[in-house]
């Protein structure tokens, strides 16, 4: 594991050199400074990513880099400029699901739940097979005490993402505010099941957080 993480670095520093390159040659080629930007970003080097997304945006008011300077943003703190860009990059692209997604976790992540509920619905509805954007906005329901009109997406999830504790975790909640009692302590047993027989499966289906570009 040591080597393949070294043997990425390498290839993260070759890729920004070749960049840089690029920029030499033609400054103001689009996309580069956002590539850039996004190798720092894997390299948890945020203030430099924001350095990066913010001269892509001099130079290009495109919703993906405004969309990844909310994200950097996010992980320096500033919850405040990330919501901005976040809201500035769906501005430009109100189908930009992604941009609606993060907006929502940052929501979610302050307690702003209606908020929450909907950004993360937008992204649903702008992607309805992406399973990620449907949890949210399932879970989402489940907290804000409309769990019976997350239980359809629930089930459905569980079937496509079986060792997904979560996913069975508020399934269970669910049914049981929705009086299917029996069914749903039966769910939640099995997330402690699950958690405790297949921890490395779970650790392929889980979604960090905030993931790289």
């Amino acid at each position: 594991m040591p080597h393949k993480k070294q043997m990425f670095t390498s290839l993260r520093a070759v890729y920004t050199q070749a960049y840089k390159n690029a920029l030499k040659a033609a400054p103001g080629y689009r996309g580069v400074w956002n590539n850039l930007g996004n190798n720092a970003y894997r390299q948890q080097n945020f203030s430099q990513a924001v350095n990066y997304y913010g001269q892509e945006i001099t130079q290009n008011q495109a919703s993906i880099p405004l969309r990844a300077l909310g994200r950097a943003f996010v992980e320096l703190g500033k919850t405040d400029s990330a919501r901005t860009y976040f809201q500035k990059a769906i501005d430009l692209d109100r189908n930009y699901a992604a941009a609606h997604f993060n907006l929502a976790q940052l929501e979610e992540d302050e307690g702003k739940l209606n908020q929450a509920l909907q950004h993360a619905g937008r992204a649903y509805g702008i992607e309805p097979d992406n399973l990620e954007y449907r949890y949210v906005y399932s879970t989402l329901l489940v907290q804000m005490d409309r769990g019976s009109e997350a239980i359809y997406n629930l089930r459905e999830i569980v079937e496509k993402w079986p060792w997904h504790h979560g996913a069975y975790y508020n399934l269970g909640r669910a049914l049981v505010k929705a009086g299917q009692k029996t069914d749903g302590e039966h769910r939640q047993k099995l997330t402690t099941w699950k958690t405790l027989s297949a921890p490395c499966r779970m650790t392929l289906t889980l979604t960090p957080r905030w993931p790289s570009p």
